[in-house]
């Protein structure tokens, strides 16, 4: 069978594009004191248990629901091109423990490191997911 090597160049291409769509949110957030939410419902940093439960439960889940498909799917692909053992597992460490952390931060004021490690880790997996999959698909090809 043939590697999918077509498969894991765009699902590298497509997390470092998410990423920076992810930062331009935070970005705008961060310009407008907005911890939560958008323009219509303002949930300011220092400001997130005024947020109903139901609120912050469907934004935590809805984040999940946001960066793990294309975490998998890069990891899967890394994973299936028999990338040295090491290297998958540390992916997978980074992307574990950023979604553990997310929620543990999601219930706490903004800004605070659980909320803001597990972004920025789960940022730091997709980036240095999505380059080491174009270097493997480079040499690959």
């Amino acid at each position: 069978m043939p590697l999918p090597l077509i498969t894991l160049g765009t699902a590298a291409v497509l997390a470092l594009i998410f990423v920076g769509l992810s930062v331009n949110v935070v970005r705008y957030r961060s310009g407008a004191k907005i911890s939560l939410g958008d323009d219509s419902r303002r949930i300011g940093f220092g400001e997130e248990f005024s947020a109903p439960p139901l609120f912050i439960a469907a934004r935590i889940h809805a984040n999940f629901a946001e960066y793990v498909p294309l975490s998998l799917l890069l990891l899967m692909m890394i994973e299936l091109i028999a990338a040295p053992r090491w290297s998958v597992e540390v992916l997978a460490a980074m992307l574990i423990i950023a979604r553990l952390l997310h929620p543990i931060g999601m219930v706490r004021s903004a800004p605070n490191p659980f909320r803001a490690g597990a972004m920025m880790l789960q940022w730091a997996m997709l980036v240095l997911g999505g380059v080491y999959a174009l270097v493997l698909v480079s040499g690959l090809m």
